[in-house]
């Protein structure tokens, strides 16, 4: 492994491995150790992509709507990064109609909520993004699409599409 030192000890990547699945681990593993994210930037200005992704949620039976974009590091190589997102409720939940919690559900929850805490500390977000740290519980859905605020595809690389992530 290259790079920073790898973001957890073999307790928590089997943890991670357990939520996330062995592809998509190995590719947050690799991704921290090479510094990847740290080389790209997110595009400048709204262009209101936030505005236009919110009218196709709420205009369909979606849940999210992410803007994906081309990011050219300083060295000149290119990836695909996250641009903006939009997420609602959706009826997929961690809570019964009842809004109690199935003791399982809870225990999965609060893995996959222990996981993108880590993910967001790996990666260098600001404390005030941390979404995970304001759930209660994360449900399948919100952890896809907050995971994949932290995807990054390079170009050329070994990793050619984003990594399967299991539920």
């Amino acid at each position: 492994v290259m790079g920073k030192k790898v973001w957890w000890n073999e307790e928590e990547k089997v943890v991670v491995e357990s939520v996330l699945g062995s592809e998509a681990t190995e590719y947050f593993d690799w991704a921290a150790s090479n510094n990847v994210l740290s080389e790209f930037s997110t595009s400048s200005g709204d262009l209101g992509v936030q505005e236009a992704l919110c009218k196709i949620v709420e205009g369909s039976d979606l849940t999210y709507a992410i803007y994906w974009h081309v990011s050219k590091s300083k060295s000149g190589r290119s990836a695909l990064i996250w641009g903006d997102g939009h997420y609602q409720e959706s009826k997929e939940s961690v809570h019964d109609s009842c809004g109690s919690y199935n003791d399982q559900k809870r225990v999965e929850g609060d893995r996959r909520k222990w996981v993108l805490q880590k993910l967001h500390a790996c990666f260098g977000g600001l404390e005030d993004d941390n979404v995970a740290a304001k759930l209660d519980q994360v449900s399948n859905v919100e952890m896809l699409y907050l995971t994949s605020i932290v995807f990054c595809v390079p170009f050329r690389q070994a990793f050619y599409s984003f990594p399967v992530i299991q539920f």
